[in-house]
């Protein structure tokens, strides 16, 4: 029997004619929840989506100019810091990065496990199912446009810096000025030029 005809059933018997319409209304009302449920879950994971894809492009074409930035912050301070050491005189700095910024968003996971039991000629099999899901943790501005909830930002790699200076032509002068720079840019030495500036 079909549920079509479970329903007949149900309104051509005129007993309890009143029952019969309550359980017609709550069925009714179950299938408009199912479905409501259904499509808003659907909705709201492709809203979701739709904020990541966003961000992504954001960050994409944000990226250049951020990286540009972070150099030329870069090579300022190094700038700043190296003239200031002993036999140093003119600095030129020189900083190229691997990547853009990188940011990180928060994101709410959801784990689920079951175990299922099968028996069959004595063996029985057990099995484990586990089920992660994660989704990004949104926030709303006062303009009304969502955004991910960026947890930790993390800054342009820098790859190598080259830097012209007087003074370098001195082996312990330029030891100094290459000690420095790995220090502050966690860059081994050999990404880490460092020649005597032209008189």
């Amino acid at each position: 029997m079909n549920f079509k005809e479970i329903i007949n059933k149900y309104l051509k018997e005129g007993k309890n004619k009143g029952l019969n319409n309550l359980i017609l209304i709550f069925l009714i009302g179950l299938v408009l929840v199912i479905t409501a449920s259904f499509f808003s879950s659907s909705s709201g994971n492709a809203k979701s989506q739709d904020v990541i894809g966003k961000s992504v492009l954001e960050n994409t074409k944000n990226s250049n100019a951020s990286v540009r930035s972070y150099e030329e912050d870069m090579q300022n301070k190094l700038k700043n810091i190296l003239s200031k050491m002993d036999g140093v005189g003119r600095v030129d700095v020189m900083v190229t990065c691997e990547s853009g910024e990188e940011a990180v968003p928060a994101l709410n996971n959801n784990e689920s496990s079951g175990t299922t039991e099968e028996s069959s000629n004595g063996n029985k099999n057990v099995t484990t199912q586990e089920t992660t899901t994660s989704s990004v943790v949104t926030s709303t501005d006062p303009e009304g446009s969502v955004k991910p909830f960026i947890v930790k930002t993390y800054n342009p790699k820098v790859c190598a810096v080259f830097i012209v200076a007087e003074g370098a032509e001195n082996s312990l002068t330029q030891l100094r000025i290459t000690k420095a720079v790995m220090d502050l840019t966690n860059v081994t030495d050999g990404k880490v030029n460092v020649l005597p500036m032209k008189k």
